[in-house]
Parts: structure tokens; C-alpha cells; sequence
């Protein structure tokens, strides 16, 4: 596995497929720990200064994608809870209310989640049981 990428000025979701690319796992628990699994010599104290530096971001994204990433029926979907409500002023991807009570699409949150799910699909994480696998 390789080091993750950390470009300068790279964005949150950079960070997120770089990791999830040189085989780091990321997964966040609701008692606001991130939880971080690394191949030996992969995570570097760049990766780990990063990672805390973005953990904020991390946590309210991890969740969102991996509800992505397991909404496969019928097709894959960039779509973080099925049962989103969605509508006027709410996310339709998750269902958290939007800062404005009119707005449409998705919160910012699951935007980067989606842009991530994009990048990563096709690649090596593109079939969920391999993600699973990997994640345990």
C-alpha cells in the first residue's frame, strides 16, 4: 500500500479517497472517536496530523458515506439514509434540515460524502463486500 497523497490546499474529500485508496479504514462511533486502521508504515505523522486537523469533517461524513456505499437496491445510490425524507428544507440524502427552510439537494455534509462515493466507485471499493472485508 502506498502513503496517502496529502496534496497542499487539497480539499476534505482529497484526504478521505487518498486514505481510503493506500488502505487506511476509517470509521467514526457515536461517541465522537475516530477510529483509524492503517497497513504498517502507511500512516505517517503527515496522514495522523491531517486526519485530526479534518476530524470534525471526517465524523459528519464518514456516516453519510457509508450509508452510500450500502444503498445498493436497485442501483447504487449517493443516497446516505433510504429513509430520508426529503423535501423543502431538507437534505434529501439524509434528512437533516437545511440551514435554509426552502432549500433543495443535498446539506454540505453529503456533498462531500457523494463526491467521495463518485471518486472512490469504479476502483477497488467500488463492490461493498470488499469495503466490509476490508473494514474489519
Amino acid at each position: 500500500m502506498a502513503v496517502p497523497d496529502l496534496k497542499p490546499g487539497g480539499t476534505h474529500t482529497d484526504l478521505l479517497v487518498s486514505c481510503y485508496n493506500a488502505g487506511i479504514r476509517l470509521s467514526g462511533s457515536d461517541d465522537g472517536f475516530l477510529h483509524v486502521e492503517s497497513p504498517v508504515g502507511v500512516l505517517t505523522d503527515a496522514v495522523r496530523t491531517a486526519l485530526r486537523d479534518h476530524k470534525p469533517m471526517l465524523l459528519a461524513v464518514l456516516w453519510r458515506l457509508d450509508g452510500m456505499l450500502t444503498h445498493r437496491a436497485p442501483v447504487p445510490t449517493a443516497k446516505s439514509a433510504t429513509d430520508a425524507p426529503g423535501g423543502p428544507g431538507r437534505c434529501f440524502s439524509c434528512g437533516d434540515v437545511h440551514e435554509h427552510p426552502h432549500a433543495y439537494g443535498r446539506c454540505a455534509w453529503c456533498s462531500l460524502a457523494a463526491e467521495a462515493f463518485y471518486r472512490l466507485r469504479g476502483g477497488p471499493w467500488d463492490d461493498i463486500q470488499t469495503v466490509r472485508r476490508q473494514q474489519k
